[in-house]
């Protein structure tokens, strides 16, 4: 009795084993962009393509590799490679030849940052010219600040604000009337 249970559990879980792995991925309909808006109207890029991208990276790791490939010779398909086999986008960012100083953007002495702005910010402060190891966190955080600046006509300051005030990129995007 025991061995004929086990053996029925051992045919249906391989039954369901094979329904998977014949299921296409691809064939479900794919949901939209939180940041289609910056992929599409900052990068022009194409949604479809980076549709594909989103199925191995984060968005807000797709929008660092935009950035990297509009600031560097780098092609979007090596960046994300890269990033694939496991590499932090610091050292991504070495690989293209570039440093921390991509990221910096202006911003009042006066404005108390906190979050993944604080230690970049606190370095930059005191060293404007220091090259310092950011974490992903960081890099990403940065490369939105900056592409919600340049794509919304804000300020770095207002954007910072927004962000660590809680703000999605898309409210922020709408409040600006560039969504």
């Amino acid at each position: 009795m025991r061995r004929t249970v086990l053996n029925r559990t051992l045919v249906v879980a391989g039954f369901l084993l094979a329904t998977a792995l014949d299921h296409d991925v691809q064939a479900d309909p794919p949901r939209p962009l939180q940041l289609g808006f910056l992929f599409e109207h900052h990068f022009d890029a194409d949604l479809v393509t980076l549709q594909r991208h989103v199925a191995w990276l984060s968005e807000y790791d797709l929008l660092v590799a935009l950035h990297l490939e509009r600031v560097s010779t780098r092609s979007l398909d090596e960046i994300i490679a890269w990033r694939r086999d496991g590499h932090s986008w610091d050292a991504i960012t070495r690989r293209c030849g570039l440093g921390s100083e991509i990221y910096r953007l202006a911003l009042p002495a006066a404005l108390a940052l906190r979050g993944p702005y604080a230690r970049p910010y606190a370095t930059w402060r005191q060293d404007p010219r220091a090259d310092l190891r950011l974490t992903d966190e960081e890099v990403r955080e940065l490369v939105l600040l900056r592409t919600l600046r340049d794509h919304c006509r804000l300020t770095a300051e207002d954007v910072v604000r927004r962000r660590t005030a809680g703000e999605s990129p898309h409210s922020i995007a709408t409040a600006a009337g560039t969504n």
